[in-house]
C-alpha cells in the first residue's frame, strides 16, 4: 500500500466529489430557472400556433430564446473557472487547471440542460389545443 500518497488521493477524491456536486447543482438550478422563465409563455406559444405558426417555428423560437440566455452564462462561467483554476493550480497534482476537455464537457452539459428545459414547455404548448389558449384570460 502506498501510504505517502493517501493525502493527495484523499484531496483529489474530495475535489472530485465537490466538482460532481457543483455540476449537478448547476444543472438543476439552470433547468429550474430556464423552465420557470419559459413556462409562463405557454399561452403565448398557443396563440402563435392558433394564428398560424408551425409547431417547429414555435419550438425554434423557444430554443433560440433559451440559448440567448444560456450562452452568455456559459461564457462567464468558463471565464470564472479559468480564473479559479489559476488560484487552485498549486493544489492540483499532475492535472492541468486549463483542461479543454473538461470545459467542453461542462459547457455541453449545460447546453443540453437548457435545451431540455426549453423543449418541455414548447412541446407542451404546441401539443395543446390553440383554441384553449385563446379562451384563457
Amino acid at each position: 500500500m502506498e501510504m505517502p500518497l493517501w493525502p493527495a488521493r484523499t484531496l483529489a477524491g474530495f475535489f472530485l466529489m465537490c466538482g460532481v456536486l457543483s455540476v449537478t447543482l448547476a444543472a438543476v438550478g439552470l433547468f429550474g430557472v430556464t423552465y420557470f422563465a419559459v413556462s409562463p409563455r405557454t399561452r403565448e406559444f398557443g396563440i402563435r400556433v392558433a394564428l398560424g405558426a408551425t409547431p417547429a417555428a414555435v419550438k425554434g423560437l423557444v430554443l433560440r430564446d433559451g440559448l440567448a440566455l444560456a450562452v452568455p452564462g456559459i461564457v462567464i462561467g468558463i471565464c470564472g473557472a479559468l480564473a479559479a483554476g489559476r488560484l487552485l493550480a498549486s493544489a492540483l497534482l499532475r492535472v492541468s487547471p486549463y483542461d479543454p476537455l473538461t470545459f467542453i464537457a461542462a459547457a455541453a452539459l449545460q447546453l443540453r440542460v437548457v435545451l431540455l428545459a426549453c423543449a418541455l414547455p414548447a412541446r407542451r404548448a404546441t401539443a395543446a389545443d390553440p383554441m384553449r389558449a385563446l379562451r384563457q384570460e
